[in-house]
């Protein structure tokens, strides 16, 4: 723990499946979802029918008993362009539930959460992804991309935050040295948070936090080596945390923020995004937490490959990692 007070940890590495086709733990239920993939908040014109609702599919992960590896199923949303994760991977965490329509709006809802974690550390971060994570990517996706290459790289992420527990709202990005990380990225893990339970997030950070201003946004800035007991030598973990915290970001300069660590030494310019994930580190509690839209779009000074759609999905095993707590969060 670092000075300045009580602070949550989180998970040196998080449990991901390998990319392979197989069952998943899936039931269907009835939702009130929308199926939009337009506009973040569409709504019906006056006066003209409205199409059913489109069904949801409840996508759980299980802990089996004396395990700590579980079944992590997914589902494809806004047609295949983004993918979302049932990422359920502590040891005091029973059961997660979220709700999506698949292919449809780029949304998800925490519907079951078991969390029970005091602190130490995170139990689930259930995602929205655009790219790359763990040697798997969306297809149509330009990534992953050399920092040096990126022209502009953004996105709009929308939420409903009305949950107990403690938990955040943040983007994830990893970088890895070589261009696609096909298990552990290898170099840093930058996250970019929103929001969080004010039991944590008010803290200013760990000793040697300070304010940076990226685009006309303060941010707090934290940062410290971790992973050493996950791959040889670690990751750098970088945190930019908005002062003022918000339930959303119309446009977050993602290709912004990774320059301004550029610049700080934190990073390297050549060292290769992986992909831009946005969801919720959950601790405890948890249940009702939202995201009702998500978009990513990155342009590129020299052309990239496409990824192709192979027809493949990630499976639902996770692969049991080390859940030790980083400093001073």
């Amino acid at each position: 723990m670092a000075p300045g007070g009580n602070r949550l940890v989180r998970p040196e590495g998080r449990a991901r499946r390998k990319a392979a086709a197989a069952a998943a733990v899936l039931a269907v239920a009835a939702s009130g979802l929308a199926a939009a993939t337009a506009l973040p908040a569409a709504a019906a014109t006056a006066g003209h029918a409205t199409a059913p609702a489109a069904k949801a599919s409840t996508l759980c992960s299980v802990r089996p008993k004396g395990k700590s590896a579980s079944s992590n199923p997914g589902a494809y949303v806004s047609g295949k362009r983004y993918w979302v994760e049932d990422d359920r991977f502590g040891s005091l965490d029973a059961k997660m539930c979220l709700k999506v329509v698949r292919h449809g709006r780029p949304a998800f809802r925490v519907s079951t959460s078991q969390a029970r974690s005091p602190g130490y550390p995170v139990q689930a971060y259930p995602y929205i992804q655009y790219g790359c994570y763990w040697g798997w990517c969306t297809p149509g996706s330009n990534l992953p991309v050399r920092i040096t290459n990126i022209k502009s790289a953004t996105s709009a992420w929308y939420t409903r935050q009305n949950a107990s527990g403690t938990w955040n709202a943040g983007y994830d990005l990893w970088l890895n040295s070589k261009k696609l990380a096909t298990t552990h990225a290898n170099r840093a893990e930058v996250m970019i948070w929103l929001n969080a339970t004010a039991s944590h997030y008010r803290i200013g950070g760990p000793e040697h936090t300070r304010k940076v201003k990226i685009r006309h946004t303060w941010y707090y800035l934290s940062h410290w080596r971790t992973g050493g007991n996950v791959i040889p030598g670690g990751w750098e973990y970088v945190q930019f945390r908005l002062v003022h915290s918000s339930w959303h970001t119309k446009k977050m300069h993602v290709g912004a923020v990774l320059a301004a660590a550029v610049r700080r030494h934190l990073i390297s310019r050549w060292w290769y995004l992986q992909g831009i994930l946005a969801g919720n580190e959950i601790w405890s509690g948890g249940t009702g937490l939202r995201t009702t839209w998500f978009s990513a779009h990155i342009t590129t000074f020299h052309p990239v490959k496409v990824n192709a759609d192979n027809g493949t999905a990630p499976g639902p095993t996770g692969i049991p990692v080390p859940l030790t707590g980083l400093q001073g969060q």
